[in-house]
């Protein structure tokens, strides 16, 4: 019974030892991670509270301005309550139906709030989901998004959504090598004194592997869809229907290629602007090693200097080096479809742009290259978006001001056009401007007239 005893003391111990060195960690990990998101200066983050524990922690982190800004008379933010069980095997995780037998660093569970701060009081609006995330001690982590038990009993008479038909789940890696994950939101809506937002129909699915050698290149495949996002109310609305996007990337023989499809369908902003779209694109040839290594150049570039203006030539030097190889791979871009719907009608448009490296003697830097240069767009649009578009109001300059009178939009925009039919750069089809571009070994057709390439 004493082995038992002093067994059983000396397990305790030890797993509270590693307990209390994964909420070290855990806190670390934390502070780090918030330390790295807001040096982008995309979020307002800060830590409201830490409060670390032996067996667990407690924290609580702001998305958005910690106090009241000045002159402003109320703002909104994003609160996080985070619930932090330390590892190796947290009680909660083994009561959740999500443990598979391995230690864990930590099982966080965060719930949302948002807070409405005015000069008199604070007021807290609950969101009825939570945020599971599971670190485990080396690979990555997996985060998902659930509704809480009550979520279906949830009532609000701001904030209103499809609350447990809410589903994601995200799996990521420590380095950022890799990501994937699955989003699914039915409907979720805010309506209230600070204004309006709507979204339905968010479905979103992704595989993500970053390229070898290259932080800003990643290879895989993501789908987006979204039915409809709006926000806003009266003359200044917003609203967006039928989103959808879907890019797949891969890597071969040391080039980067995309392909990517796009379309939308109604899109408004007070008035009608688009009854839909599409976009088809396709680029290739991008050379994973030399652009690695401008991307090293910059990083040095920053840290260690010059700085300001003084930087321009040495970051130029670093580009004209690796210039041959980033263009030996014939980097290229192609436009096969694009195609919006205006209240005037269509626009298409297909465009084409690539280096032709047969010739590796013009890859010796950016002017040689130029012949190697081959470019086709293909450019078709009504009559009366281009002339509406020219004839848009343009402020009236002031008594006295450089420049002559003041000339009617409408009338300048005619003689625009005209001039450009008068010189060849557009040309009449029916009841649409047309215009064609191609060069190829520096000689540039347009409209199928030669011109030189400065007058572009």
């Amino acid at each position: 019974m004493r082995s038992l005893l002093v067994w059983f003391a000396i397990a305790s111990l030890v797993f509270g030892g590693v307990a209390f060195e994964a909420g070290r960690r855990a806190e670390r990990e934390y502070r780090a991670a918030l330390g790295a998101l807001g040096d982008h200066g995309r979020l307002a983050l800060s830590i409201r509270s830490y409060r670390r524990g032996w067996l667990r922690s407690e924290a609580v982190t702001w998305v958005g301005p910690s106090a009241l800004p000045d002159g402003a008379e109320r703002t909104v933010r994003l609160v996080l309550h985070h619930r932090i069980d330390h590892g190796p095997f947290p009680l909660s995780l083994l009561t959740s139906g999500r443990f598979d037998g391995r230690p864990v660093l930590a099982y966080v569970v965060t719930v949302p709030t948002i807070e409405i701060e005015d000069a008199e009081e604070i007021a807290e609006v609950p969101i009825p989901v939570s945020l599971e995330a599971l670190f485990t001690r080396s690979q990555g982590a997996t985060l998902r998004i659930v509704a809480l038990p009550d979520a279906a009993g949830f009532d609000d008479p701001e904030l209103a959504g499809d609350w447990t038909s809410i589903r994601a789940e995200t799996r990521v890696a420590y380095d950022g090598s890799q990501a994937a994950g699955e989003i699914e939101v039915p409907r979720i809506g805010f309506a209230g004194e600070l204004g309006a937002f709507q979204l339905e129909g968010l479905r979103a699915d992704f595989d993500l592997r970053r390229a070898p050698g290259a932080a800003a290149l990643l290879t895989g495949r993501s789908r987006l869809g979204l039915g409809r996002l709006a926000f806003g109310e009266g003359a200044g609305a917003f609203s967006l229907r039928d989103l959808r996007i879907e890019q797949s990337s891969q890597l071969s023989r040391g080039a980067w290629s995309l392909g990517a499809s796009g379309s939308f369908g109604r899109l408004t902003g007070g008035a009608p602007i688009s009854d839909g779209g599409e976009l088809l694109l396709r680029l290739d040839g991008i050379a994973v090693e030399p652009l690695a290594e401008l991307q090293q150049a910059a990083r040095r570039l920053e840290l260690e200097g010059p700085a300001g203006e003084a930087a321009t030539p040495v970051w130029l030097s670093a580009a004209g080096a690796l210039w041959p190889r980033l263009m030996a791979a014939g980097p290229e871009l192609e436009i096969s479809r694009l195609r919006i719907a205006t209240p005037d009608g269509e626009l298409r448009m297909t465009f084409r742009a690539g280096i032709d490296p047969s010739d590796r003697a013009r890859l010796a830097n950016p002017l040689t290259t130029l012949p190697a240069l081959e470019v086709d767009l293909e450019l078709s649009l009504p009559e009366a978006l281009l002339e509406r578009w020219l004839a848009r109001p343009r402020p009236v300059p002031t008594l006295g001001a450089a420049g002559g009178p003041w000339t009617n939009p409408a009338e300048a925009a005619s003689r625009h056009v005209e001039a450009w039919l008068e010189h060849g750069y557009l040309a009449r089809n029916r009841d649409r401007y047309v215009t064609s571009v191609r060069i190829r070994r520096g000689i540039a057709r347009l409209n199928g007239r030669l011109v030189s390439i400065e007058s572009l």
